[in-house]
């Protein structure tokens, strides 16, 4: 499984994204949920910056993640743990973002939908009339 804001036990609080980083919401999740690529506080300071799950082992009744440090944090099989889920990516930056509908269809305007990480351009094909 993977960390969701709808999975989660609690959410208390957002960190805006920074130059280069997404942003993220700081929740509380099952240890349960972590599957690697999954961020996490391992000294359980939401202010701090996540690590990144690399490794997950279940053992028994003990779970041991490893970061993107290699380094190992045992937690009991039942624990809560100070997670963040990443804010959505976008995709289209600004300069690319749709036409208004009133100006599709408007000789040489150029529509520009995203769909995932895939842009599709479409030209209008209508030209303008003349008028006699």
């Amino acid at each position: 499984m993977c960390l969701t804001l709808t999975n989660c036990i609690d959410k208390y609080g957002h960190c805006p994204a920074a130059r280069g980083r997404s942003g993220w919401t700081n929740t509380t999740h099952h240890i349960g949920y972590l599957a690697p690529g999954d961020l996490w506080h391992p000294d359980q300071e939401p202010l701090a910056l996540p690590h990144t799950v690399a490794e997950v082992h279940h053992t028994g009744d003990m779970t041991t993640l490893v970061d993107q440090y290699g380094d190992q944090f045992v937690y009991p099989a039942g624990s809560l743990l100070a997670a963040a889920v990443p804010d959505p990516p976008h995709w289209a930056p600004s300069a690319f973002r749709s036409v208004p509908p009133h100006r599709v269809g408007q000789a040489g305007v150029v529509d520009v939908r995203t769909y995932g990480r895939r842009m599709v351009l479409t030209k209008s094909a209508t030209r303008p009339t003349r008028r006699m």
